[in-house]
């Protein structure tokens, strides 16, 4: 997919966290786990948790409004919403429809991606390539997660590693050159079951049995999905990067799904570039999946660390499974078109 003809940009950005903080120490309590043995494996130290009464759209609404707000624009302005995460308000209707109505963008369509923790990089290129188009000048994407709810808090497989959150961009149109400027997709859905609900959709509806088996909770074979990441990472940056025309190492910045720090140090160590080219937090927000990427861009812009003219790549991957990237090269406030 590229978005050559007509740049794609990032005129703003907004992300939130749930207050809850839940802290390895806090997780000990719980089970058979340890702050040494999570920090040692998955590199976090605490996550945040929705409260009982939060949903998606309770992270994603004041993220969408902070992003709006950045960016300058009415709401009106807006005309497609792409809400992107696995853990929706409903299986029905779609959750970018209660954003829309939450944020008054009355003349937006609205649709949702439910590509877990690739699902941000998804929504990203697929809101490019409507605004390429000239479908809509204007697309509010947001990439939101309530881990919390759909696993079993008190499982040391699953617990330690999942947090929540929301992260949301404002994509309009750049000069050619800046912004989005190649997405890259891919799939293996031969290994779908790594990371699956078993209960709750049309193959097997929640009943008694099902809950009984916690068959409505996440489940997730983790030594398929390392080996899966540590294929894939690498991989998706640089067909993404080839379709933009460029190498890796014209790379200034990386941003990679926070799922796991040592694969994030390994993978980056692969491509030959060095851990001051990417941001992590997961050591602070756990893995908040779709929500993962937009929450670090934002930090990595708001700290400096990147600024008008760089060339930035981001990476999701996970349920699916799923992966994908985006090149970018980030625009300066005056390479925005009206």
């Amino acid at each position: 997919m590229s978005v050559e003809q007509v740049g794609v940009g990032i005129a703003g950005m907004g992300a939130v966290v749930p207050e809850v903080v839940v802290t390895n120490r806090d997780l000990e309590a719980r089970m058979d786990t340890s702050d040494e043995w999570i920090r040692n494996k998955i590199g976090i130290v605490e996550r945040r948790w929705a409260r009982d009464d939060q949903a998606m759209t309770d992270l994603a609404i004041p993220a969408a409004r902070q992003a709006i707000a950045q960016a300058g624009i009415d709401p009106l302005e807006i005309e497609l919403i792409i809400v992107a995460g696995s853990n929706h308000d409903y299986l029905m209707p779609a959750t970018a429809c209660l954003v829309q109505a939450a944020i008054g963008a009355d003349n937006a369509g609205a649709l949702d991606i439910k590509n877990a923790c690739s699902g941000f990089v998804y929504a990203l290129g697929a809101g490019a390539a409507f605004v390429q188009n000239r479908t809509a000048d204007t697309v509010l994407v947001i990439g939101a997660e309530i881990h919390s709810k759909i696993i079993d808090r008190n499982d040391r497989t699953m617990a330690p590693f999942f947090g929540d959150g929301a992260g949301a961009v404002v994509l309009r149109r750049t000069r050619p050159g800046t912004g989005i400027l190649a997405s890259f997709f891919g799939a293996d859905g031969y290994n779908a079951d790594a990371i699956i609900v078993p209960a709750g959709g049309s193959r097997r509806p929640v009943d008694a049995e099902a809950l009984e088996e916690n068959a409505h909770l996440c489940r997730m074979d983790g030594k398929r999905v390392k080996t899966f990441i540590q294929r894939v990472f690498p991989y998706a940056i640089e067909q993404a990067c080839r379709r933009a025309g460029y190498e890796v190492r014209d790379l200034d910045f990386v941003i990679s799904h926070q799922a796991n720090l040592h694969l994030i140090r390994e993978g980056m160590e692969n491509m030959g570039l060095p851990m001051s080219k990417t941001l992590t937090m997961l050591e602070w927000l756990g893995n908040s999946g779709a929500a993962s990427v937009p929450t670090v861009l934002k930090a990595a812009v708001d700290e400096g660390r990147i600024r008008p003219g760089s060339l930035v790549a981001l990476a999701g991957y996970g349920a699916g499974l799923a992966y994908g990237a985006n090149v970018m090269r980030w625009p300066d406030a005056a390479d925005f078109l009206p």
